[in-house]
């Protein structure tokens, strides 16, 4: 007689069921940092890349210049208007509220260049407060890049002029001329990550002279923005090379941002 067997199959228990889900939920747990950290690096290598095209751009305008930098007066306009930065994109009308006959009803539109937007820039309020319409971001913050008023997530080193004409580009310096760091070139600050947006066109240009006592995130706009991983900002020497600083609250030595002992 041939037996013939029935091969039932058994279901999870309700026990089996949450251990499941319970594995699941640790490996998520593990996982989203990782993944979080992995997504900021590359916004990092993103920014360091931007700002390798930059220091191309700065080069080139100095080429066309008799070797001087562009003026810190909205350096980034000097090189993307000169055709130095790549192609443009129409932006604005979104964080002014200007009257008519200003710039528009519609607020202040204008051209902004991708290599100048750092994709790991944060919005930050945008200080400090002012009567004139020009000035005017209705938003409680938003980024520099997606300011109207600027379009540029990195300031030029404000030594670059001086106190020689910060919007006079024959009253600059050279990219040759010689620096006073001691490390050389090779140590001398050119550009680097920005910390938030500012009404006008000077200190959003700059570097705070008080960088190595403010705290790390400061909210004082013109200061340098320690946006990537290990409260890091990232930067470009005047030799082309981009690296990274940490805060002097991290490592306990100065930033030194003064590559030139006096003005042009």
């Amino acid at each position: 007689m041939q037996v013939i067997r029935h091969h039932c199959s058994r279901a999870f228990t309700l026990i089996e069921l949450l251990v499941i889900v319970v594995i699941v939920a640790i490996l998520v747990a593990l996982l989203i940092p990782s993944l979080k950290n992995a997504r900021e690096s590359a916004k990092s290598a993103s920014c360091m890349n931007n700002l390798r095209q930059i220091s191309v751009s700065l080069h080139l305008f100095a080429q066309d210049n008799q070797e001087h930098f562009p003026p810190v007066y909205y350096w980034w306009k000097e090189l993307g208007n000169g055709g130095y930065a790549g192609a443009g994109q129409m932006h604005g009308g979104l964080t002014t509220s200007n009257p008519a006959g200003s710039w528009g009803s519609a607020g202040y539109h204008e051209i902004r260049w991708p290599i100048f937007g750092c994709p790991a820039e944060k919005p930050a309020p945008f200080l400090p407060s002012s009567s004139d319409n020009n000035f005017t971001q209705p938003n409680a913050s938003t980024t520099s890049f997606d300011s109207d008023l600027e379009h540029c997530s990195y300031a030029l080193n404000y030594y670059v002029n001086g106190s020689a004409g910060y919007f006079d580009v024959n009253k600059t310096r050279t990219v040759s001329a010689p620096v006073s760091i001691a490390g050389g070139p090779s140590d001398a600050i050119v550009v680097t990550d920005k910390y938030g947006p500012i009404s006008g066109w000077q200190n959003n240009s700059q570097y705070s002279l008080l960088i190595n006592e403010l705290p790390i995130n400061t909210t004082v706009n013109w200061s340098q923005g320690f946006r990537h991983p290990g409260n890091r900002i990232n930067v470009l020497y005047l030799d082309g090379h981009v690296g990274t600083r940490q805060h002097k609250n991290v490592t306990g030595q100065d930033i030194v941002i003064a590559a030139w002992s006096a003005d042009p």
